[in-house]
């Protein structure tokens, strides 16, 4: 079972969501229910496609040149920004998602909202486009970040780390690790695309710090991270859209909390996994949220509908109304 802050998060808000996501969602298989799944598994919001974005357009243009030894400037990467993003827009109108074969799909994009019959506004694109030029327009403004990737001897940008903790393979995927000089813990920054910038992101820090130190190095790493502790790794938090910068500082309290977090809810969900009485797990198994709005942002709704009743669904967001014992199901 794979552990992370996403699937933890969505396990507590929706047994069910996280059912079709983390456990049921294939792409090879044949079965059509989890090919169903795998392709739901990969609609997104507006927001939350912008800020992939920028998370890409970071790693791959300014980690990428800076590996090459090459110059970016702020207008260099605003045009390869406009490229990718109505590029990636084209193609997620169109909803091409299941029209092309399962490798193909890593690389696409694909609205909730298109598939379930309303495409996004003019006015919600522009803003998307908006606030992709301010986040990569104010992460030249910052300093403290600026000069840390500047000072790093090797960069690496969106790598998974992976360690066993609890029963479960923990799983994280920090935004950049860079490597100084020799006598430096390593460095993590995170990138945050959101105009609230008041939540703490400690424990999910923590979480990369905690990785690094104990996940197997890659072979690309310059030095091992496992000789540091995790209160040692120095992290970073850029909020991108805010211009806000914040340096964390962990304490072993903060490895205490998360430790027993990761155990906690790696704990809920090997029991969620286990049927009772030793047959096959069903969907109708999974408690489903009791949070209607967060239904309505699901985007297996269809689909976890369906296989509730047994009747298929118009796919216009306006004719949906979860059935009232949608929301009463008991916990298993």
């Amino acid at each position: 079972m794979i552990w992370s802050f996403s699937a933890a998060r969505i396990f507590r808000q929706c047994q069910r969501q996280w059912y079709f996501k983390a456990s049921l969602a294939s792409a090879r298989a044949k079965d059509p229910l989890r090919h169903e799944a795998y392709i739901l598994s990969k609609l997104q919001s507006v927001s939350s496609w912008r800020g992939s974005l920028v998370d890409r357009l970071i790693s791959r243009e300014i980690v990428g040149s800076i590996a090459r030894r090459e110059t970016i400037t702020k207008a260099q990467l605003l045009r390869r920004a406009k490229l990718l993003f109505d590029r990636q827009l084209e193609a997620a109108l169109r909803h091409s998602l299941r029209n092309s074969g399962a490798e193909a799909r890593d690389e696409e994009v694909a609205f909730r909202s298109v598939e379930y019959g309303q495409a996004p506004s003019a006015e919600e694109l522009a803003t998307a486009w908006a606030e992709v030029e301010t986040a990569l327009s104010n992460l030249f403004e910052m300093d403290q970040v600026r000069g840390a990737i500047k000072a790093a001897r090797h960069l690496i940008a969106q790598r998974p780390l992976q360690f066993e903790f609890a029963g479960a393979k923990v799983r994280a995927v920090p935004d950049i690790i860079a490597f100084g000089e020799e006598e430096l813990p390593p460095l993590i920054i995170d990138w945050k695309v959101h105009h609230f910038g008041t939540r703490d992101y400690r424990l999910q820090l923590a979480l990369y710090a905690l990785a690094l130190t104990r996940c197997a190095p890659h072979r690309d790493f310059p030095m091992m991270p496992s000789v540091y502790s995790p209160t040692a790794i120095r992290l970073f938090e850029a909020q991108l859209l805010t211009g806000v910068e914040h340096q964390y500082e962990l304490t072993p309290i903060d490895i205490e909390e998360l430790e027993d977090y990761i155990a906690e809810t790696a704990r809920e969900m090997r029991l969620a996994l286990k049927a009772e009485d030793g047959r096959d797990l069903h969907v109708t198994d999974f408690p489903v949220t009791t949070y209607p709005e967060l239904c309505q942002r699901c985007p297996f709704m269809n689909l976890c509908w369906e296989q509730y009743d047994g009747r298929p669904r118009d796919k216009r967001l306006s004719d949906y109304e979860p059935p009232r014992t949608l929301f009463a199901l008991p916990a298993r």
